[in-house]
């Protein structure tokens, strides 16, 4: 998209102070709003630039313009729809195993806005859509298992483990993607029919 809006906005956030910052971002959240309802295809052209950008994610220059950048783009995936489902869940497995708690808190909260965006086509039997959605939950877990310590065994819930990659992995998989009875049967379907038990 020729002379998109989002750019200089999307510079300010990964380089700005807290404010311009802040400012920024109010101002990516005000397009969408103006945007997106009355000219969708439009609005998803300028949100696509977040995709582009994220090629060069380990180039911003410290960990919270990282995070504000993360913290921004859950915009996109409201306009992104299941297109690009698959291109964002590698961003959030990749970034879910950050050393820095900081940017794996902004990862997690993105992905609740990226599995909100894509409910629909999951309550709608989109075969490809639950697909992409089981795979994922199914990566999450494999993650896990390499993470897992003894020692986070004695911890009874997930908020007392301590700060750790483990943690933003449970979380991710518990509150986000299990968070209910519909997905969790969902993942329950997709694991019966990619891994049929003999």
């Amino acid at each position: 998209m020729k002379n998109n809006p989002l750019k200089n906005l999307i510079e300010i956030i990964k380089t700005g102070s807290r404010e311009e910052v802040k400012g920024a971002q109010k101002q990516v959240e005000k397009f969408w709003h103006n945007v997106y309802i009355p000219k969708r295809e439009e609005c998803k052209k300028a949100f696509a630039i977040f995709l582009d950008e994220i090629k060069g994610f380990d180039n911003i220059q410290d960990i919270d313009h990282q995070a504000y950048f993360i913290n921004t783009i859950k915009w996109s995936f409201w306009s992104a729809g299941e297109e690009s489902f698959g291109k964002w869940t590698g961003f959030i497995l990749k970034y879910i195993q950050h050393p820095s708690g900081k940017i794996r808190q902004a990862v997690f909260h993105a992905a609740d806005y990226l599995i909100l965006s894509v409910i629909v086509y999951l309550s709608d039997s989109n075969e490809k859509i639950e697909d992409r959605f089981g795979s994922f939950v199914y990566a999450v877990e494999s993650l896990l298992k390499e993470y897992d310590e003894p020692r986070f065994r004695r911890y009874k819930y997930i908020s007392n483990i301590p700060s750790s990659i483990y943690k933003s992995l449970q979380k991710l998989l518990v509150e986000v993607l299990l968070r209910n009875e519909h997905y969790k049967g969902l993942y329950k379907k997709w694991l019966n029919n990619k891994y049929p038990k003999f």
